[in-house]
């Protein structure tokens, strides 16, 4: 186990990334207990709780930056979007599948967290929609080609001297 809470952190943003919510939650947790300081190790602990679910959990984190940090943007932000968010259990099962949903597949925005039993019923991994990228104001406008360039004139001719 990594001592040094910015390794703990990379690591949880890694684990986060690969879709193994628990296993990085664990490391966000370490991050900010070796340096509960830091703002940042506690701001991606609280999101990674509010991912899983723990709201009231993610809610003390923001909270205790917003102490110790006032003014802090994203833990404003964090606690907004836990405010807005739905009751926890509305429209679910109440129970917690490991981010697959009852469905087959995993919820949307889980993180794409699969179990053995999602496997072995035949679910598979879903993969996100490729964001299209939105054509740029620049390329839409037709740009006039480069005109050619007029041909030089001739060069004078030397005019002879008179001497």
């Amino acid at each position: 186990m990594p001592e040094d809470p910015r390794i703990a952190n990379a690591y949880g943003r890694a684990l986060l990334g690969l879709g193994s919510r628990d296993r990085a939650l664990n490391q966000f947790e370490r991050a900010a207990r070796l340096d509960s300081g830091v703002a940042a190790y506690r701001i991606d602990y609280a999101g990674a709780l509010a991912q899983a679910g723990r709201v009231r959990e993610a809610a003390r984190e923001y909270e205790a930056v917003a102490v110790f940090e006032p003014g802090n943007v994203a833990a404003s932000e964090g606690l907004l979007r836990l405010q807005q968010s739905p009751a926890p259990g509305a429209g679910s099962t109440g129970v917690d599948l490991g981010g697959a949903s009852a469905g087959g597949a995993p919820a949307a925005g889980s993180g794409g967290a699969f179990t053995n039993e999602d496997l072995a019923r035949g679910a598979r991994p879903m993969r996100p929609p490729s964001p299209v990228p939105s054509p740029s104001p620049l390329a839409s406008s037709p740009r006039p080609s480069p005109s050619p360039l007029p041909p030089s004139p001739p060069a004078p001719s030397p005019s002879p001297s008179i001497d």
